[in-house]
């Protein structure tokens, strides 16, 4: 059975599945899709005049602030409690493919095409440091979430990896793909995974340097990576489909159905959900314990380049020059009492 509904934000389609015995289950899906999107439109800044593509978007963990980041060479930050833009942070000099705020949101990391790391002090000064300059353009950045270490990719194959708190690289491992496009650390920050054009994961132990894991996951490339709570690994990239990799047993890899189009983002949430975005500018929610749909967020009309989820609000960015905010009516319970959000 399907149920159309109509939002200020677009179309929203919840797919329903199961049976009598499933009631609870179909209630809480049909609640969790019922969301509703608060556009936020880039400003155009320089000599054309021209909103700038999105490629990079992060939620600030402990505060209220939007990074976003695309090729106008500016890192705009976004107030989502006065609605208003707060900054824009200026040092880059070409494109900025990506943007991470520290765990307790009180820095934030970019790089781009610019091959320079900066790190933005938000809570204190707001100046920029430039920690690392590479030979090649950086395309995503990943703090470890005990905020001791930043790892770089990009169009090297190297696996760059960052004290924060002597702002040098510590490690610069060399990897079997030289155009990576994603990094991610385990919830322990014990270990940090990398993907890119050759669709396949490599893992690396953060304290020892040494590779720990390389499969073939994907067999094209692989633009998102990141690692769940129950010792899974998410994966997306230009074929279409998320892989589930169990890292107790890698030869345990399942799938969600195909997509249509390439995939460039995907995030977990709480209440074991994932969203993910691509070219077919629009953003899916899935049920990870089942690995079924629960419908889909439309509001986009570009290719879905970036997602976060923090404190029950998604966000997502877009070639379509605009971050749409998505937060929820009213959360639910499942009957194993796990819940969207606090």
């Amino acid at each position: 059975m399907t149920i159309r509904k109509m939002f200020g934000c677009g179309l929203v389609i919840v797919s329903l599945f199961g049976v009598l015995g499933e009631l609870a289950a179909q209630n809480f899906r049909q609640s969790t899709i019922n969301w509703h999107s608060t556009p936020v439109q880039t400003e155009a800044i320089g000599t054309n005049q021209k909103p700038p593509v999105l490629t990079g978007v992060s939620l600030q963990q402990e505060g209220m602030l939007v990074a976003m980041v695309g090729d106008d060479h500016v890192v705009n930050l976004f107030d989502r409690g006065t609605g208003k833009f707060d900054r824009q942070l200026i040092e880059h000099t070409d494109w900025v493919r990506t943007a991470k705020f520290s765990p307790d949101g009180t820095k934030l990391a970019t790089g781009g095409n610019d091959r320079r790391l900066i790190v933005w002090d938000i809570a204190g000064t707001g100046r920029p440091s430039v920690i690392g300059e590479h030979p090649a353009a950086i395309v995503d950045v990943a703090w470890s979430p005990d905020g001791t270490k930043l790892a770089t990719v990009g169009f090297e194959n190297k696996l760059r990896i960052y004290s924060t708190e002597t702002s040098k690289e510590i490690n610069a491992l060399s990897t079997g793909c030289e155009d990576l496009r994603t990094v991610a650390f385990s919830p322990d920050s014990g270990s940090v995974a990398v993907g890119g054009r050759n669709g396949k994961v490599e893992i690396w132990n953060v304290g020892t340097g040494q590779q720990t894991t390389a499969i073939q996951i994907h067999k094209r490339r692989i633009r998102c990576i990141t690692f769940s709570n129950n010792n899974e690994l998410l994966t997306c990239g230009d074929d279409s489909v998320v892989r589930v990799t169990d890292l107790t047993d890698t030869t345990n890899i399942r799938s969600l159905p195909r997509h249509g189009g390439k995939l460039f983002s995907l995030c977990t949430m709480q209440g074991g959900l994932l969203a993910t975005g691509g070219s077919d500018n629009t953003i899916y929610i899935w049920d990870l314990s089942d690995l079924k749909q629960i419908g889909t967020l439309a509001g986009h009309n570009g290719t879905v380049t970036s997602l976060d989820f923090k404190d029950n609000v998604l966000a997502s960015a877009s070639y379509d020059t605009r971050v749409r905010l998505w937060t929820t009516e009213k959360m639910a319970r499942l009957n194993d009492t796990r819940t969207l959000g606090r």
